[in-house]
């Protein structure tokens, strides 16, 4: 997973500590959901309300492919498989 490489170089750079110095897991939650864009922390927000897709695209506005999709980008972003799993984290965080 990329993005979620990336963003804990960046927070271990930036707070003075080693490439070997391990994140615990609320660490890596938090920057898993910090590379999420606002609109896609609002999907996955509701998500964890458990919502629907159908329901999701109503409050929002959008269509259901397209929450359909976020919710495809948001679950390589958290690196999960499920809709269960995206929930655990987003409630983790």
């Amino acid at each position: 997973m990329p993005a979620a490489r990336a963003l804990r170089q960046v927070a271990r750079l930036g707070a003075g500590i080693g490439d070997d110095a391990p994140l615990d897991a609320g660490e890596l939650r938090a920057l898993r959901r910090a590379a999420l864009t606002p609109a896609e922390a609002q999907v996955l927000d509701l998500v964890a309300k458990g919502l629907n897709n159908r329901a999701i695209a109503e409050r929002l506005g959008k269509s259901e492919k397209t929450v359909r999709n976020q919710l495809s980008v948001i679950f390589d972003k958290l690196g999960v498989e499920s809709r269960a799993q995206a929930i655990v984290l987003a409630l983790g965080a």
